[in-house]
């Protein structure tokens, strides 16, 4: 079993399941003022790096490779992964010319420290470098 305290999405969904997005964006922008006139949506995702709805075999194998060295760069190759995950315009249906692709590797920060703002920073910091 899960424990949702424990997993690196645990703040987000308390979060959010105290607060409405509507009202969080409403603190940041006016909704009536946003110009959404660039973002197009499409009946099919991006086909330079989709099949249909599979990710082409070389994107994935690109994606995960570029996971992988991320790992290795951190040596934290022993650690036990929960998941990678692919987001970013061009993983959905509203990509355009400035579409990009995000890969997030989702572990338990407890296995390298209970202290997780550190082990945050530290990976922050890994990203950047």
């Amino acid at each position: 079993m899960v424990d949702i305290n424990k997993t690196p999405r645990a703040w987000s969904s308390k979060y959010w399941s105290r607060n409405n997005i509507s009202d969080v964006l409403k603190e940041v922008v006016e909704p009536d003022n946003v110009d959404v006139s660039s973002i197009q949506t499409h009946d099919t995702l991006c086909p330079l790096i989709w099949d249909g709805e599979k990710l082409k075999p070389e994107v994935r194998k690109t994606l995960l490779l570029n996971a992988k060295r991320f790992i290795e760069f951190s040596d934290v190759e022993n650690l036990k992964f929960n998941d990678v995950m692919l987001t970013g315009s061009m993983a959905n249906y509203n990509y355009g010319d400035n579409s990009d692709l995000d890969v997030h590797i989702i572990l338990d920060f407890s296995q390298i420290s209970e202290n997780k703002e550190f082990v945050g920073d530290f990976f922050k910091l890994k990203k950047q470098l």
